[in-house]
């Protein structure tokens, strides 16, 4: 039963003795009070909320391995990322030339350039790993260019000595 509902239902006995003189502004003084204690409540509660949520976004932002973290990716770290995708693709270029060699080659050979082949693939990022993250982009963007262009260059004089010898 809600209170109107009982005040309705017994408005008899309500009505029966006058209220006592200045207990309207006894009323409203109360309620303002109570107002004004529940509004400070709420603005404190706010505020807690607002700073917990920032802090949370700021330590989810700086976290390196934040989920999504890739869309605050650095215009370096884009860059490096697409010079390593192009030379994972020039040596998936170069691995299936290779392949096509396979068959005409003695065993022994193969299984030393395949060897090579699946250390140059699974080792691609490994200089990007290794130079200590200080480093400044254009030393670094130089350092993995001269390391894919020598591992390419490799792979490329492999394939072309077994053109020429075949």
């Amino acid at each position: 039963m809600t209170l109107n509902t009982y005040i309705n239902r017994h408005r008899l006995l309500f009505d029966r003795e006058p209220l006592p003189v200045g207990h309207e502004e006894r009323f409203f003084r109360k309620r303002a009070r109570q107002s004004g204690f529940r509004r400070r409540q709420l603005l404190g509660i706010a505020a807690s909320l607002t700073f917990l949520l920032l802090a949370s976004l700021t330590v989810w932002i700086f976290r390196t391995d934040a989920p999504g973290a890739h869309f605050a990716m650095s215009r370096e770290r884009r860059i490096e990322a697409k010079m390593l995708q192009a030379y994972q693709n020039e040596i998936n270029i170069i691995e299936q030339q290779l392949k096509h060699y396979a068959s005409e080659i003695p065993p022994s050979d193969w299984e030393q350039i395949e060897s090579t082949i699946e250390f140059l693939a699974q080792n691609r990022d490994l200089l990007s790993e290794t130079l200590p993250p200080e480093t400044p982009f254009p030393l670094r963007r130089a350092a993995l260019e001269e390391y894919y262009s020598r591992n390419l260059s490799g792979m490329q004089q492999i394939a072309d000595l077994l053109s020429q010898n075949l």
